[in-house]
Formats: C-alpha cells, sequence, structure tokens
C-alpha cells in the first residue's frame, strides 16, 4: 500500500521498515556498538551498486549516477509516478540525504569497536555490469587515494575474452561525468517541452559520434562499423568541460561490424527506455518512441523511416541484446515503447471520483439487486470448497 510505512500504518504482528536512526538505535540496544552503514541500489535485494560510509559521507554528490542508473533496474518500482525519482536522486544526493532517503540499508554491525572494516575503508562505492556480454562483465570499484577518487574494474566472468578492449591492470583518477542522458532527462521533466528539443539533443550525440567514427569523410548512415560502437550510447557519453562531447568505451560484447543507422536506433530507443516518467507534453499525450525516432531521421539525416523499415530495426536491435544479454535483467521500461506522462494529484483524484461513481451506479442498478442471492450463494460454495 503506498505511504504504508510513511504514515507508520503498522498494526500488531505485521512486518515493519524502519528508517536510518530507527535502525541503528535497535542494532545498538541488540548490543552491537559499532556499525556501518552502506547503501545498497537500487535496494538490498539485486544491487547493481553499492555506496560505502566513505562514499555518501564525503563524495554523495560524486557518485549521484549510481543513484540516478538504478531506478529503472528497480523491479519494484510504483507503476505511477507523481515525480521523476531520478531527478529526486540528483536532489536528494546533492544534499547529503543520500542514506536519509534511501530505499534500504546493508548494516555491518559488531559488539566492539570495528579495529578493521570488512571492506577496506578507502573504498567509496562499487559497481557491477553483468549484461554486456559473457567474457565482458566487471565490477567497478571506487577508491580514495591521497584525497582523490580513483575507479579500478575487475573481470566478472571467469572466460574473460582477450579482445575486450577493458583496462583491468591499473586504477584512473574518477570523473564525475554527467551523461548525455541526463541532459535528456532534463528536457523531458520540464513542462511543455517539445519535439524539436528533443531533435536538438540528439543532434549533439549523433553529429560527435559521426566525428568518432568517420572523422571528416561524409556520413553514410548504411556504412557498416565496428561492433565495438554498439556502446557508445548517450548513456555512455558526456559533455566535457571544454563543451566537447567524449565516449566511454566500455566494450560491446559483440564481433563484427554493424549497420551505422542500427546503432543510432540502439542508442535513441535505450535512452528513452531508460526514463521512467515525464513531464507534460504540448499535446497532453503519451509520447510513442518510434515517433520520435521517425521524427529525428527526418530532420538529421532526411530519411522517413518506414513501419516496415522500423520493424527491421527493433528486430535486429533485439537479436543483438538477446545474443549479449546473460544477467537476470530485471529493468522497468525493457519492453516500454512509450514515454507516459506523470498524471497530476488533481487527474488521479477525478479518475477515482469518476471509477467510484460507475461502481456506484453499478450497485444500485436493478440487475446488481437481482444477482445478489447468486453472489452470496456462489461465497457459501467457494468457502465450503476451500
Amino acid at each position: 500500500m503506498p505511504m504504508y510505512g510513511i504514515n507508520d500504518s503498522y498494526r500488531e504482528g505485521e512486518f515493519k521498515t524502519w528508517g536510518k536512526k530507527e535502525l541503528n538505535d535497535l542494532i545498538r540496544q541488540s548490543g552491537f556498538n559499532a556499525t556501518e552503514q552502506f547503501v545498497p541500489l537500487p535496494d538490498y535485494k539485486l544491487p547493481v551498486s553499492v555506496i560505502t560510509p566513505l562514499g555518501w559521507e564525503r563524495y554523495s554528490q560524486d557518485l549521484t549516477n549510481f543513484a540516478i542508473d538504478s531506478v529503472c533496474q528497480d523491479p519494484q518500482t510504483t507503476p505511477h509516478s507523481l515525480f521523476s525519482l531520478e531527478k529526486a536522486y540528483q536532489t536528494t544526493w546533492k544534499n547529503g540525504l543520500a542514506t536519509d532517503m534511501a530505499n534500504s540499508f546493508l548494516m555491518i554491525a559488531s559488539k566492539t569497536t570495528l579495529a578493521t572494516s570488512v571492506v577496506p575503508l578507502n573504498i567509496a562505492a562499487f559497481h557491477f555490469m553483468d549484461d554486456i556480454g559473457s567474457g565482458f562483465n566487471k565490477a567497478v570499484e571506487i577508491f580514495e587515494e591521497e584525497s582523490i577518487l580513483k575507479i579500478k574494474s575487475y573481470p566478472l566472468d571467469m572466460n574473460f575474452k582477450e579482445g575486450a578492449t577493458i583496462d583491468y591492470s591499473s586504477p584512473e583518477k574518477y570523473i564525475s561525468r554527467i551523461s548525455l542522458w541526463i541532459e535528456l532527462l532534463q528536457i523531458l521533466n520540464h513542462n511543455d517541452w517539445t519535439i524539436e528539443e528533443i531533435v536538438n539533443w540528439s543532434r549533439s550525440w549523433i553529429e560527435a559520434l559521426k566525428e568518432k567514427i568517420f572523422g571528416l569523410e561524409e556520413l553514410n548512415i548504411n556504412r557498416l562499423i565496428d561492433s565495438k560502437f554498439w556502446s557508445f550510447t548517450p548513456m555512455n557519453s558526456y559533455r566535457g568541460s571544454d563543451g566537447r562531447i567524449y565516449f566511454l568505451d566500455i566494450g560491446s560484447g559483440i564481433k563484427g561490424q554493424i549497420d551505422f543507422r542500427l546503432v543510432i536506433y540502439h542508442g535513441l530507443t535505450q535512452s528513452f527506455k531508460k526514463i521512467t516518467s515525464i513531464a507534460n507534453f504540448k499535446g497532453k499525450i503519451d509520447m510513442p518512441h518510434q515517433l520520435l525516432i521517425e521524427r529525428i531521421f527526418l530532420d538529421l539525416f532526411l530519411v522517413k523511416l518506414e513501419e516496415e523499415e522500423m520493424i527491421n530495426l527493433k528486430m535486429k536491435e533485439q537479436a543483438i541484446n538477446d545474443s549479449t544479454f546473460n544477467s537476470l535483467g530485471f529493468s522497468l521500461n525493457t519492453s516500454a515503447e512509450v514515454l507516459v506522462q506523470r498524471p497530476s494529484i488533481s487527474e488521479l483524484k477525478a479518475t477515482i471520483v469518476n471509477l467510484e461513481n460507475k461502481l456506484n451506479h453499478i450497485q444500485q442498478s436493478l440487475s446488481w439487486k437481482y444477482t445478489n442471492p447468486i453472489r452470496k450463494f456462489i461465497r457459501v460454495i467457494r468457502n465450503i470448497f476451500k
């Protein structure tokens, strides 16, 4: 039930959840004098990231992206959003509220003072990527060294492939990057956003990708390119301090060559699917991904994608995803093909009133009254054969 825990509506004998302070008090009252509190994201059941005490106490603003990226991987997210959880994470983590607003906690407790932590004290966060493809999956460790955050990767697969482009040898300086996808998120959470804004956002990513792949050569969207560019999506792209767009080469898990237009299609669909809800569009309607993609191809490439070609692109992308996807893969928007607008509270109230009126009309009808004995009889029979 929504807000059940927030309202503390628990009755005697029901399972109960507690907040950060209450949990720490309960642990201390149970005889554990030392406690370390970790934040699993999206929650404790199937975390893709774990933020340590060092991470949320000192570097919460630098690690905000891990919280934002975890939203679409939560299988228990409410189907109706009244606000953007991704944007809310940005605000709460910037203001040092990472643990106060966390979905759940991971506690390490001891009866005596923790002389050495179970997790090294200089670790700020762990992140796990198990959906790239066999031989390319990895764990990422972010740690502090001389007051600087650094990042190091470890292979998750025993059959690590030499073809992977990931460097597992030496750590690098960790840079808190705002991905291009965050820019899209910002646009779609302004009321009365326009398709033109989405086209312009796409243009920045596509032009940077074209320059990366083709250099000064003329663009040909039908050209075959190296499959490593499959992972050069807006989520793995960021705008540097110089205004230029850079890409993170995380490995694609596939071999050979692929169609450039398929890479564009893939980057756009994955960007749209990752968004859980949006602000009102001027047309006051939910926005199909297909319509946006058609408009982007038409405006930027002067190419009209017919329905048959759109289906073909979708099937090709799905085939590649199926061949490389090896994780449990919980994702809220895996099959979503529409950007869903958030309803206002007044709209939800109006819907409830309308449904209640319909229900009342049915219950007051003659047919409902005449069939009441039959419903009673059915309930009796069900109780007998329980």
